[in-house]
């Protein structure tokens, strides 16, 4: 790998590793054994959820 002669954050670190795809990156490291992407319904569900916890913390504060 060629060295970055400018690294836009330091605070990072080594960051010449993500310049690949990142799918190919998490296939190659096995972080994607076992992952599936969640359906359609899934989805609806985790967002009503989300909808109603973040109604229930600001009503109250709004009124």
């Amino acid at each position: 790998m060629v060295p970055r002669k400018f690294d836009s954050d330091p605070a990072i670190g080594d960051v010449t590793a993500l310049d690949d795809d990142l799918d190919t990156l998490a296939r190659d490291t096995g972080y994607a054994d076992g992952l599936e992407y969640a359906g359609f319904w899934i989805r609806l569900g985790a967002v009503l959820i989300d909808a109603i916890l973040l109604m229930l913390v600001t009503m109250p504060l709004l009124i």
